[in-house]
């Protein structure tokens, strides 16, 4: 899905099931002042933003949102700025993935897998 109005207007399942279930995973997560997190997949931002930025911002933490298309994360870019957040285009299983010098201590990945095409 590379068309972020399309995508956030679809994605009725994906909502849902992050709405219910995102909140409840950041609240039993033991969370430290100052972490590293990464939104791996981020897509157009919303959820992200949503249920995983408040809990960034409230620890002074930084969370590195990426996805594999440029289109959403410019959307995510123009939607949901943050201080707390940077965004970047790269796919996590290539050599140019943009953060592979950070350490996360984090790492979120909603509604990821059905878009790999190659699970080995």
């Amino acid at each position: 899905m590379q068309d972020p109005g399309r995508y956030e207007f679809y994605k009725s399942a994906a909502a849902r099931d992050a709405g219910l279930y995102v909140p409840k995973l950041t609240s039993i997560m033991t969370w430290k002042p100052e972490e590293t997190i990464l939104d791996y997949g981020c897509g157009a931002g919303s959820t992200g933003a949503r249920f995983i930025l408040p809990k960034v911002e409230s620890q002074n933490s930084k969370m590195y949102s990426v996805d594999v298309s440029l289109k959403m994360v410019n959307h995510a870019v123009q939607n949901y700025p943050s201080p707390s957040v940077t965004y970047a285009v790269g796919d996590i299983l290539s050599d140019k993935f943009p953060f592979s010098n950070i350490r996360f201590d984090k790492v979120f990945s909603i509604y990821v897998l059905h878009f790999i095409k190659n699970y080995r």
